[in-house]
């Protein structure tokens, strides 16, 4: 009787002790698990976000600057001056209406690309065993944050367009310098965006210049 007693008692105790043993491995390599894990898809997520950051940001240049060239009242920024035989002297560059426009767009493109956040997904396979699993195995979610601030600059160029003709064009080249955080890792990039904002047609001869106005 005693022996038995012994015997459970003994035995419980060898379970308690392997299930113990147990949950201390499973506690010992889950953290180290998560160090791989992590360790692994930052360089796999870092590219994928670097062009998806490429793409959003371009995107969101050009829709914010067609929202505001069409709330200004008069989407003219460029005059044509005219010689006393009717042939494009020069073109002239409204600069104040350009230089708000230009602060406008900053602003705008400030509040929109400051702390946006990025996600991808990353199969399981590909971090643990990619040799082996490569494509396969659970979808893990990967996020990253966007920051980084924006600068414009106008640009104002003439060109031939074709037989008698002369194409002015009046660009805002956005320059946004990121960085670009994932799972503790960082990666720097600067995205330029050139956005049209306005193209006139000259038929005549080249005029002598473009001239900037207040």
């Amino acid at each position: 009787m005693h022996l038995g007693i012994l015997r459970r008692f003994f035995h419980n105790r060898t379970e308690k002790r392997a299930a113990a043993f147990l949950l201390a491995v499973v506690m010992i390599l889950l953290p180290i698990c998560v160090l791989v894990i992590r360790a692994r898809a930052a360089p796999l997520a870092i590219p994928i976000f670097e062009s998806v950051a490429e793409s959003r940001v371009k995107r969101i240049v050009s829709e914010t600057a067609e929202e505001l060239i069409s709330a200004r009242e008069s989407t003219d920024f460029c005059i044509l001056t005219y010689a006393s035989d009717g042939s494009v002297k020069s073109v002239w560059v409204d600069s104040e209406a350009v230089n708000r426009f230009q602060t406008e767009l900053s602003q705008k493109l400030e509040k929109k690309l400051s702390g946006m956040t990025l996600t991808c997904r990353i199969k399981s396979g590909d971090l643990i065993c990619p040799h082996l699993f490569s494509g396969s195995g659970l979808s893990l979610t990967v996020r990253g944050s966007v920051y980084g601030g924006v600068s414009a600059q106008i640009v104002s160029d003439l060109a031939e367009g074709g037989l008698n003709q002369t194409l002015h064009r009046l660009k805002v080249a956005v320059s946004a310098p990121l960085t670009i955080t994932v799972l503790g890792e960082e990666t720097r990039l600067t995205v330029t965006t050139h956005v049209l904002i306005g193209e006139t047609v000259i038929v005549g001869a080249l005029p002598g210049g473009v001239v900037v106005g207040g």
